[in-house]
């Protein structure tokens, strides 16, 4: 059993859960009550048959982790495009975790769905018809990050300013992160400036 030692000792925990799993299906993989591994003595062909279920396992659980990501993406383009858009916001109630934090420049973290969405209600409410476009989202590991332009009409009250009928256009950059297949934590970069100057403000 020298080879299925050997693998366990180099591929990741996952792989080895694998290797667990090759054991049920080959029976000279298992050992004896008594004698362990120890006395497991597999055939040459078996032992590249262990080596090939290796080289799979290492293959499959790449593929998993390429696929993680994508269902994280996944997740932030529900937000947007099937929440924000169309001002669906009952989406967030699926994608966002029960513990969401996010976090915006000069403010103290926003705890909870319920916190997040009386915040964001105010860009909502200036600006009914708001829209964002998705330029470009990326993801690595457990995290995902979206550069958007936003889209919308100034027609109430916004941070003291009245309204003034002006179309603005406006960036930002969010970076989530994802825990439990929901989103549990994002940091915003809004462009805040040039939303302001576009209002008139001075």
């Amino acid at each position: 059993m020298e080879v299925a030692q050997a693998g366990r000792a180099i591929v990741s925990t996952p792989v080895a859960r694998g290797l667990r799993g090759l054991e049920r299906s080959y029976p000279f993989m298992q050992a004896s009550q008594s004698s362990h591994f120890a006395s497991c003595r597999p055939p040459s062909l078996a032992r590249s048959a262990v080596l090939r279920a290796i080289l799979r396992s290492l293959s499959q659980e790449e593929g998993r982790c390429l696929m993680s990501t994508e269902e994280n993406k996944a997740l932030v383009r529900r937000e947007y495009e099937l929440g924000v858009n169309p001002k669906n916001f009952s989406v967030r109630d699926e994608v966002l975790s029960s513990t969401f934090v996010a976090h915006f420049p000069g403010h103290p973290p926003i705890q909870g769905i319920d916190a997040f969405r009386q915040f964001t209600a105010a860009f909502f409410t200036a600006f009914p018809d708001l829209t964002t476009t998705i330029e470009d989202l990326m993801a690595e590991g457990d995290k995902v990050a979206v550069r958007q332009t936003w889209r919308g009409t100034h027609t109430t009250d916004f941070l003291h300013i009245p309204p003034t009928g002006k179309q603005v256009t406006f960036t930002s950059i969010e970076i989530y992160r994802v825990s439990g297949g929901k989103l549990a934590e994002e940091w915003v970069e809004i462009d805040m400036l040039g939303l302001l100057q576009q209002l008139g403000a001075k």
